[in-house]
């Protein structure tokens, strides 16, 4: 990912995060974003037991589970903090090149400096307002990705529960 740190003489090239969605982030109220795409059982409710608990038991498919955070926790965190400063667009996190459609991050801290100096101009009504929006939603992504890197109940086998998921996608 292009916005993290580099060492000045890599011994290997950047890894490339392959675009893997198969739609995009459709906009609406990111908390319940998995239960509209048939992952209901993402979300804590008295309904689903914890999300974590279900993956160690019956893990999901590793390639449907990368689309799932790939378009939720990246593309649509993204856009629920940077569109209330008129700062997002899909395209500027998407690259093209000889390898395919890739996700690029080389305009995030450009995004992110401009969303600081439009945050300054708010009211702190309004900060409060979408600090209290962005809390849980940041909580929720925290815990949905904890499962990535979770030991199966077995953790004598020192096996990961989702072994075969990207890391380039993961982080």
């Amino acid at each position: 990912m292009e916005h993290l740190p580099h060492p000045r003489a890599p011994h290997a090239t950047q890894e490339r995060v392959q675009y893997v969605c198969t739609q995009q982030y459709d906009g609406g109220d990111w908390l319940t974003y998995p239960a509209r795409v048939g992952w209901g059982r993402v979300l804590p409710s008295a309904e689903y037991p914890e999300f974590m608990k279900q993956e160690l038991r019956s893990p999901s498919n590793d390639r449907e589970l990368e689309r799932l955070f790939q378009t939720w926790i990246f593309f649509g965190l993204l856009r629920k903090i940077l569109v209330p400063h008129g700062l997002y667009n899909t395209r500027d996190f998407l690259e093209q090149d000889d390898r395919g459609q890739h996700v690029s991050t080389a305009k995030l801290l450009e995004r992110l400096v401009a969303w600081q100096a439009v945050d300054r101009s708010w009211t702190d009504t309004e900060n409060v307002a979408l600090y209290d929006q962005s809390v849980p939603c940041l909580q929720l992504a925290e815990n949905a990705l904890k499962i990535l890197y979770s030991l199966p109940q077995a953790s004598l086998t020192k096996e990961w529960c989702h072994p075969e998921i990207s890391r380039a996608i993961a982080l």
